[in-house]
This record gives structure tokens, sequence and C-alpha cells, in this order.
């Protein structure tokens, strides 16, 4: 036990000596929905949103980084014919791990996947359901000196609301942003 405690301490020295963290602002739009796997919701519309917030990246090496932040989001979709907005108001944070090709000198193709956790601080619309909401989610886009521009998706694996006789439908969402890094 004392080995793998040594063993455990000497790599989270290693890794806290070699990566370089670069912190950064993220801002965007979302287009939100739902996806329900038992019934189809014939009058489910998109709900246009944002999301914004801290990124960090944890570069490993030039190639590869971990990255995680805390951001807040919108998510939900409008659900009947008047066109009423089901929307959750969230505080979100995403741990992935990703990697970087260089195109040329200072401007590189990245792509990370992963997972992410998120509550709901505030919700709006009359179906309730849960406030706590995870998934996966995966970007990409392309990183310039100080500048990432990136699409994103995000697939939530929580039963957030209820509608009509099924409990599980899901928020999804599709995000394009612009992140400067400092």
């Amino acid at each position: 036990m004392k080995k793998i405690l040594l063993l455990l301490a000497l790599f989270v020295v290693a890794f806290t000596t070699t990566a370089q963290i670069e912190p950064g602002l993220r801002s965007g739009f979302t287009v939100g929905g739902s996806l329900n796997f038992m019934t189809e919701i014939g009058d489910d519309k998109p709900l246009i949103g944002w999301k914004f917030g801290y990124d960090m990246e944890y570069n490993l090496s030039e190639k590869f980084y971990i990255g995680s932040g805390i951001l807040a989001t919108t998510k939900g979709n409008r659900i009947d014919k008047k066109q009423v907005p089901l929307k959750y108001y969230y505080v979100q944070i995403p741990l992935n791990l990703g990697g970087r090709i260089p195109l040329v000198e200072n401007t590189y193709l990245f792509g990370h996947a992963g997972a992410y956790a998120s509550y709901a601080i505030l919700t709006s619309g009359y179906v309730g359901g849960e406030k706590f909401d995870w998934g996966f989610d995966a970007k990409i886009g392309v990183e310039f000196r100080f500048c990432q521009i990136h699409l994103g998706y995000d697939l939530g694996m929580s039963k957030v609301w209820k509608y009509s006789l099924s409990e599980n439908v899901k928020h999804r969402s599709i995000n394009l942003g612009l992140t400067f890094m400092f």
C-alpha cells in the first residue's frame, strides 16, 4: 500500500511540474433540444441559448491536454404549438481529454471528448424534472495563438424532465463558440 501511495505521489508531482496550465474565457451560442428514447415528441423545437465561462487546459505536451473549467449555459427546447420554452440555466463542469494537430506555425486543429456534470440553478417552463444533469461532450475546432473557434455537442444522460408517459427525456445541444486563452 505504501508503494502505491508513493508511486501516486510521484506521478502527481511529475504531472504538475511538466503540465502547462492555460486559462481562457469562453463564449458562444447553443441550439438545444431533447432526446427521448421511448416516444417521439412531435412538437419538439430547438431553443437558441448561450454558453460562457472559464476554461482551463492542462497541457501534457504540445499535442495532448486535459480540459476543464466552469461554464454557465442554457439547455432546453420548445415543446408546444405556442412555442412556450422549457429553459434551464445550468452551471456545468466538463472534464475532457484532448489532442492537437499542428497545421502551420501557432495554428492547430484540435478536438476533445469527455464527460460533464451540471446543475440547474434556474428553470423556466411548465414541465418539472431533475436539476442535476450529466452526460458526454465533444468539441472540435481551430486554435490560433490565443484564440479558439470551436463546434461542440453535449449529450445528456440524466432524465431531466417528464413528458407524457415517458420519464426519460434528456438534454442535447450543439454549440458554436469562441475561447480567448491567456
